[in-house]
């Protein structure tokens, strides 16, 4: 069963999510990307994906500029981008993550400032 998380972002970057069994302590370079379906999100760490009930409107506040919202349903860490195209962007594992359409550009001027 998968819980409602709280989430909580602390001024050295670490991100807490809490649900009522567990509580998550992640730094915001430990995540590569959150993944949204439905209303569940996936934290993916490299291990195996965090699974817990929030808003993905909720999460974009919460991690803050590092992290890109290249389609509403994907949320990537600038840290962990291997290369991107015009429809993909890779991350350093080497997952592909679909990037919308309408969001390319403003990608490409986030990702130049980011770097």
């Amino acid at each position: 069963m998968v819980e409602h998380a709280e989430f909580e972002y602390k001024i050295d970057a670490t991100i807490i999510i809490r649900t009522k069994r567990m509580q998550y302590m992640f730094k915001e370079h430990q995540i590569l990307y959150v993944e949204n379906s439905g209303k569940k999100l996936y934290i993916h760490t490299g291990g195996k994906p965090i699974e817990v009930y929030g808003s993905m409107k909720d999460m974009e506040i919460l991690v803050g500029p590092k992290f890109f919202r290249c389609h509403r349903g994907f949320l990537v860490n600038m840290e962990h981008i291997h290369g991107y195209s015009k429809n993909t962007i890779v991350m350093d594992n080497g997952d592909e993550i679909y990037m919308a359409r309408d969001r390319y550009s403003a990608f490409v001027a986030a990702y130049d400032k980011f770097l």
